[in-house]
């Protein structure tokens, strides 16, 4: 499964960004989770990631939560 976004889409927290996603339906044990970002429409001159503060993913609510220090366009692929 992919899911991706946009800079649009964050959610500004205080002092951080959000993604928020609730899936449909449970995986069945804990998920293989990467995320991805579009180096052609980022201001870093280099292809790596290094805003990213915390993926977590969370069986009671079947929901994925990104945080980062900036938004950017990118995906997330779960398996």
């Amino acid at each position: 499964m992919t899911i991706e976004f946009t800079k649009e889409q964050w959610l500004p927290l205080s002092d951080k960004f959000q993604i928020f996603h609730q899936f449909q339906q449970p995986f069945d044990g804990k998920p293989i989770i990467q995320v991805y970002f579009y180096p052609d429409k980022s201001q870093n001159p280099f292809a790596v990631l290094t805003d990213i503060s915390q993926v977590s993913y969370s069986d009671l609510g079947n929901t994925l939560n990104l945080l980062s220090t900036n938004p950017f366009d990118g995906y997330i692929v779960v398996r």
